[in-house]
């Protein structure tokens, strides 16, 4: 399975070490830092399953690049990551599958990849 994270690089490790160390085994883990990053991994790699989306990520925001690839491929699952109830309350875009806040947890990160 392929995942792609975009997100900071803190926020990309804690995802990561949650769902190889307690899950995932054999995973192929993709890294963005960006919106614009992320849509060029995923052209790249249409074959990504899931993806963990930051909301205030850089050059293109996690909703614009979310939409950008459903529309690319309306299958994948974007799991949007926020830090606060205030950006989940930004969100007016049915694009996200799940959303998770906050610090996050073992059980909503595995739980969001099955």
């Amino acid at each position: 399975m392929k995942i792609l994270i975009v997100n900071n690089i803190e926020t990309i490790c804690l995802i990561k070490f949650i769902l190889v160390y307690y899950q995932y085994k054999n995973l192929i883990i993709l890294e963005a830092h960006n919106g614009l990053e992320a849509i060029h991994l995923f052209e790249e790699n249409p074959e990504i399953s899931f993806i963990f989306m930051g909301l205030n990520i850089p050059i293109i925001n996690g909703i614009k690049a979310a939409e950008t690839i459903k529309r690319k491929n309306n299958t994948v699952k974007i799991i949007l990551t926020v830090d606060t109830d205030t950006d989940i309350k930004k969100i007016e875009t049915s694009v996200f599958n799940k959303i998770l806040k906050a610090p996050l947890k073992k059980l909503d990160v595995t739980s969001a990849v099955k």
